[in-house]
Parts: structure tokens; sequence; C-alpha cells
């Protein structure tokens, strides 16, 4: 069960990673294409700073959460815990993916509520020339909390079997994935 819900939870952040850069790539080819109309015709793209605001942005700042967490590239305070036993430290990691686990769940459910509410009223923003409809990028914090929370609960199974069984690893050498590339 541990290894269905730690490869679900590898295969979901990989693909938000891939989304992400997926559209950054699309932000800079979109506001490059912005800049050369507005200095080479006057005429800028309608919506551009729209949707950089409400789909770009928000895509760059959530989508890779899962994955920056399952290779154990978050921000930690480590200082701390430093010079404590083995144990220690993992007993201090593993409180801490739970804490981190409560607070994704509850960040996941608001963004939940907020975005069928947005997705109910068919939110939108005004630009110059049209209205573009925003609510669909509010599940974009939707997907990415869940994944998030996945891959934490992953990590959090992952660290329960290894302290029972005595052992003293940091949650990133149990998964023998730390550092490793896409």
């Amino acid at each position: 069960m541990i290894a269905l819900i730690d490869r679900l939870a590898t295969l979901a952040a990989k693909a938000t990673l891939w989304l992400a850069a997926l559209l950054l790539l699309l932000m800079a080819i979109h506001i490059t294409a912005d800049v050369a109309m507005r200095n080479l015709f006057g005429a800028p793209i309608a919506g551009t700073l729209e949707f950089g605001t409400y789909y770009y942005m928000v895509a760059a700042s959530f989508l890779a959460l899962g994955y920056a967490q399952l290779h154990d590239h978050n921000i930690s305070v480590d200082i701390l815990v430093y010079s404590a036993p083995a144990r220690t430290r993992m007993l201090v990691e593993f409180v801490a993916l739970v804490i981190s686990l409560i607070y994704a769940v509850a960040f996941t459910y608001a963004s939940l509520v907020v975005a069928l509410e947005k997705t109910r009223k068919g939110e939108f923003a005004l630009t110059q020339y049209f209205n573009l409809e925003i609510w669909p990028s509010r599940w974009i914090l939707v997907i990415s909390g869940a994944i998030f929370s996945l891959v934490l609960l992953a990590q959090i199974l992952r660290l329960a079997v290894a302290i029972g069984k005595g052992e003293n690893r940091r949650i990133g050498d149990l998964a023998g994935n730390t550092r490793r590339s896409v």
C-alpha cells in the first residue's frame, strides 16, 4: 500500500513539475510576443498581464511544490536539530511532516471551497478588450495542494515504517531520490 501511494505521489509530482515548466515556457513566449508586438507595431497583446497574474504565476508558484517536497528541496531549519542524535532528528522530521500534512490538507480544503464558489460564480477579470475567465486558475491551488498532501502522506508512511524498524535516516534518504533529476 505504501509503495502504491509513493508511486502515485511521485508520478503526480513529476507531472505537475513538467506542467509548471511548460507554463513557464509559455509565459516567456507570451511576454516576449507582447513586448515585440508593443515595440514593433504599437499594439500589445490584450490580457498579457492578466494571464501572467492569474495563470502563469499561480502555476509557477504552486505546481512544483509536491516535486520539491518529494526531493527534500523545501526550506527547512535543520540547525535546531543538527547536533541531535539521528533518532531524534528522525522523530522531529516525522512531527514536522505530520504538521505539514495537517496544514496542506487545510490549505487544499480551503482552496477547494474557494474554487467551487468561484467556478459557480464564473469569476472573471476585466481586461481592456474582453473578460478573462479566471476561475479555472483557482483549481491550480487545489491540484497542487492535493499532490503536496499526497507526497507528505507517502513520506510520513515511509518514515513511520523506518522508525518502526529502528532505522536512522532522513526522509530523502529513505526514498533514495534526493538530489536526483527529473
